[in-house]
C-alpha cells in the first residue's frame, strides 16, 4: 500500500499547540470546518496548494522537518480496485425494461422546409402588356 500524509493528525497536532481552527484554515487558504476535519480523518486529500500550506505551518510550529510528517496507508477507492484485475470473460448485459410509451391523443404536426422570403414586384401599370 502507498502511504500518504495523515491530514487529520497534522491538523490535530496544530490544534494541540494552541492554534485556532481559523489560523489553520488560513494556512490552507479556506475556512476550516468540523465537517472538513471529519473528511480528512477518513482519508480525503486536500488540494496540493492547501496541503503545502498546511505542511509549512506544521513544520514551523512543531520544529520538525517534512520527513517527520505523520503518515497513514492510502486506501484506493472501489473503482481502482475493480480496474486492477481486468475480467476477460464476455458479459451479457440486459437492456432495461422500459415502460410502454403513453398513448398520444394529439396528431403530430408535420413540418416542412421553411420557405425563403422572396421579393416580388407589385403589379402596377408599367408592367402590363398593351
Amino acid at each position: 500500500m502507498t502511504s500518504a500524509v495523515d491530514w487529520a493528525a497534522v491538523i490535530n497536532a496544530l490544534l494541540e499547540r494552541g492554534l485556532t481552527m481559523r489560523a489553520v484554515g488560513d494556512a490552507m487558504q479556506l475556512q476550516l470546518t468540523a465537517r472538513m476535519l471529519q473528511h480528512y480523518e477518513i482519508g480525503v486529500q486536500p488540494a496540493h496548494f492547501r496541503g503545502e500550506g498546511l505542511i509549512a505551518l506544521w513544520c514551523d510550529k512543531t520544529g520538525k522537518s517534512r520527513d517527520n510528517l505523520p503518515t497513514c496507508d492510502l486506501v484506493r477507492g472501489h473503482r481502482v480496485e475493480r480496474n486492477r484485475e481486468p475480467d476477460a470473460s464476455p458479459r451479457l448485459q440486459e437492456l432495461p425494461q422500459w415502460p410502454a410509451p403513453a398513448p398520444v391523443a394529439v396528431k403530430p404536426v408535420k413540418r416542412g422546409r421553411p420557405r425563403k422570403a422572396t421579393l416580388r414586384p407589385k403589379p402596377n401599370d408599367s408592367y402590363k402588356s398593351t
